[in-house]
């Protein structure tokens, strides 16, 4: 059977791709890895660095890895990188068929393009509804502010401190890019394609930036043609 990996967005958790699992119908071994500090692992402590975050998501998923399977890293957003940085530097003890990233520039061009983890609650807030008008029922009630910014600050430290290695090697791995319009241009998004050796296909998506919720349909359907082939 196929295993999957998913690798969640910043201030997101592995309950996030739990519609998508269920698309697949036990068709994939499919596992959502949680960071630290939220959901399952809430009483770790966070990442200092962006380095440590991929050493402890590439230990979890090679713990979980079965030798006698073929593999699949999905990334979304944050997840993004961190998927291509764990691959890039061959940190998993087998080789995956596929990477699938969705709704992140490819890692030649800035994570961010401005500092957010120093902003004020209040900006922070405003921030995150640019991303997704869904998100105002998460942030409607300030008291419990105090317990999701933490995490999302930390996340964007993450990802601002993220330096590309242009010595870096492409990919020899067959690339899938999901992109909303509405989120990221494609003149951005299509800077992936000189992230791997092998073929890059692009996915438009209606929405904003989660833009999975309400595709999980399609996107499943685009996974499991895919594995088809292998």
């Amino acid at each position: 059977m196929i295993q999957m990996f998913c690798i969640s967005y910043a201030g997101g958790n592995a309950g996030f791709f739990e519609p998508l699992i269920k698309k697949f119908h036990d068709q994939i071994d499919c596992t959502a890895i949680e960071y630290t500090a939220r959901g399952s692992r809430k009483k770790e402590l966070p990442y200092s660095s962006f380095d440590e975050m991929t050493e402890d998501i590439s230990d979890k998923i090679n713990q979980r890895l079965d030798s006698c399977n073929d593999i699949i890293i999905f990334g979304y957003s944050m997840g993004s990188l961190v998927a291509y940085e764990i691959l890039a530097n061959e940190m998993l003890i087998k080789k995956p068929k596929l990477l699938i990233v969705a709704a992140h520039y490819a890692p030649t061009r800035s994570s961010v393009e401005e500092t957010l983890s120093n902003l004020s609650d209040e900006d922070l807030v405003k921030q995150m509804l640019k991303f997704s008008p869904m998100n105002r029922q998460v942030f409607s009630d300030k008291r419990f502010w105090p317990l999701i910014l933490p995490q999302i600050r930390n996340d964007y430290r993450l990802l601002e401190s993220y330096d590309f290695d242009k010595t870096k090697k492409k990919l020899d791995v067959d690339l899938k890019v999901l992109y909303s319009k509405n989120d990221i241009p494609f003149q951005l998004i299509s800077e992936w394609k000189e992230m791997s050796l092998k073929d890059t296909h692009f996915y438009e998506f209606e929405g904003d930036h989660f833009f999975l919720k309400n595709n999980e349909e399609r996107i499943a359907d685009i996974i499991l043609k895919y594995i088809q082939t292998i």
